[in-house]
């Protein structure tokens, strides 16, 4: 089983945490059926093609030593 810490972020669209390796809300949606933030808020985080990217982009910074500050702009780039 994967261990998401360290892919992280807060995903603002959604106001939740998200792993990126797993693609998954790493919080449950309320219950209030108006919520802004939850009534229409998808299964995963991000699309099928969203989400590769986000892959390739763990890849290279695992595999080709991407450096810290990339890595961190990289995420930066997800959050508003």
């Amino acid at each position: 089983m994967h261990n998401c810490e360290g892919f992280i972020i807060r995903n603002d669209d959604y106001d939740a945490y998200v792993c990126l390796y797993c693609n998954t809300f790493l919080e449950a949606a309320c219950t209030d059926p108006e919520c802004y933030f939850c009534v229409e808020r998808p299964l995963r985080p991000y699309t099928k093609k969203q989400h590769k990217e986000i892959l390739q982009e763990i890849a290279a910074a695992k595999h080709l030593k991407t450096n810290e500050e990339e890595w961190g702009k990289f995420l930066a780039s997800f959050e508003d």
